[in-house]
């Protein structure tokens, strides 16, 4: 499960930090409120492809951090670590 989402100079955002909850299934808001902005962070948690027209302007690098609780799934947390991601 997605606990934290952390954005930082990626489109118009400089820094975000969002606290999900259990149950969260849909983010819901007025247009223009950044609702593409925080799906297009989770793909990019999720292996999209980064394009440098993301990153804000007159920055050189974005990044996107996912903590998540794996808990519940042993099986991804080790399919996770053997491909190299660090846990914990």
């Amino acid at each position: 499960m997605l606990l934290e989402l952390r954005i930082s100079r990626l489109g118009l955002v400089d820094e975000l930090a969002l606290t999900c909850g259990p149950g969260l299934t849909m983010l819901t808001g007025e247009t223009g409120a950044g609702k593409s902005l925080v799906a297009g962070a989770l793909a990019l948690l999720t292996g999209a492809r980064a394009e440098r027209e993301q990153i804000r302007a007159g920055e050189e690098l974005a990044w996107v951090e996912g903590v998540f609780d794996l808990g519940a799934r042993p099986e991804t947390a080790a399919w996770l670590a053997g491909v190299g991601v660090r846990l914990g």
